[in-house]
């Protein structure tokens, strides 16, 4: 439903959808009450007061599926090399033309950081053509060095290690450089996110795309992007806060059930820590401290983080295979419980495994056990 009946990728794209709605057990028909519910929604208000005007009416509010990670590295991947090679055989005043043509455009204000709660990719897809209000996406540039095409392309990553390309307007000058204003491994904010359908590509792709630079918010550290991140302000460590007392403060805080105040001392701790062992265990503490707050994805991303230091913590495995859970990927749970027990995990694991092998089965069959 979101590409042109003459789109050569059209067949392909539904028949792939139609596969993946089938193994998450939803029907043609349930997909099309939930874009009809959402297109009554107000995204349609949402594009025109981003774009302006040039549009007579808003494109519809749709749900759609996030490509798979590897997909969209090597859709972006080769998209950005076809466009290079294009370049070297165009005059570059032909693109010195096309960035001098653009549109002079005044934009809103933008929201404060502060105020907006985060949101990740796959929530984005499931309302395309949408602002999202309110939320903010928190990503890094990875991949692939920026470059423009009128706006700055850049392939971004968002804390659930999903992909995506982002085209953003108007904030680099035409007379600097893309990939050193906006090199590999920036950190970057994105207040009220809009993801469409790419109509510059032939796959039609989804894609992120932002015209208002106050919209983008770039960071100076990694430290600084995770503070906002977890919704604090980054501040310089006291003489006698060590990572070791910063820890103890953390788990104190832990067992009080203050998990918030826990999170942010645990990356207080991380900020001073030394060496991979005691990083770790930061890690796999803040994993869990997100567990409870149910911030699945960045739980998932500490355990990962904690696993690739030290990859014999049944706790980090444990915190991983949860946050999969959660994250509706009972399959890649199954496996870390199957990896856990091979390796002397105990009883937890072997519930871990159970609950992920039934949620697969739901998933797939719709074999629901009702109590």
């Amino acid at each position: 439903p979101h590409l042109p009946p003459d789109s050569p990728a059209n067949e392909r794209h539904i028949q792939e959808l139609l596969q993946q709605m089938a193994i998450a057990g939803i029907s043609p028909g349930d997909l099309g009450d939930l874009i009809q519910r959402e297109s009554q929604a107000d995204g349609s208000i949402g594009w025109m007061r981003s774009l302006g005007g040039g549009r007579s009416s808003a494109p519809d509010v749709k749900a759609a599926i996030l490509p798979r990670r590897e997909v969209t590295y090597w859709s972006y991947g080769s998209w950005h090399e076809e466009e290079l090679k294009r370049r070297q055989n165009t005059p570059s005043s032909a693109y010195h033309v096309r960035q001098t043509l653009k549109a002079s455009v005044v934009h809103g204000r933008a929201p404060s950081l502060s105020s907006l709660n985060p949101i990740e990719l796959r929530e984005i897809a499931e309302r395309i053509n949408f602002i999202h209000a309110g939320r903010v996406l928190f990503v890094k540039t990875v991949g692939f060095p920026a470059f423009r095409i009128v706006g700055t392309n850049v392939l971004v990553e968002d804390c659930a290690h999903d992909l995506m390309h982002l085209s953003v307007y108007n904030l680099i000058p035409d007379s600097s450089d893309p990939a050193e204003s906006l090199p590999v491994g920036s950190h970057l904010a994105l207040l009220e996110p809009y993801m469409k359908r790419s109509q510059d590509r032939d796959d039609y792709t989804l894609m992120l795309r932002c015209d208002n630079p106050q919209c983008v918010v770039l960071f100076d550290s990694s430290q600084s992007w995770e503070a906002a991140r977890l919704g604090y302000d980054a501040v310089a460590l006291a003489e006698n806060e060590t990572a070791q007392v910063l820890k103890t403060k953390g788990n104190e805080a832990f067992k009080a059930g203050a998990f918030a105040e826990a999170v942010v001392l645990y990356t207080r701790a991380l900020s001073a820590v030394e060496e991979d062992e005691d990083r770790s265990v930061l890690l796999t503490n803040r994993s869990a401290a997100h567990l409870k707050l149910e911030r699945w994805a960045s739980a998932w991303s500490d355990a990962t983080a904690a696993l690739t230091i030290d990859d014999s913590s049944l706790k980090a495995r444990y915190r991983l295979g949860t946050a999969l859970l959660w994250l509706q990927r009972p399959n890649d749970a199954a496996q870390v419980a199957r990896e856990a027990l091979a390796t002397g995990g105990g009883k937890d694991f072997k519930e871990l495994k159970s609950v992920a092998q039934r949620a697969s089965a739901e998933q797939q069959h719709g074999r629901y056990e009702l109590q």
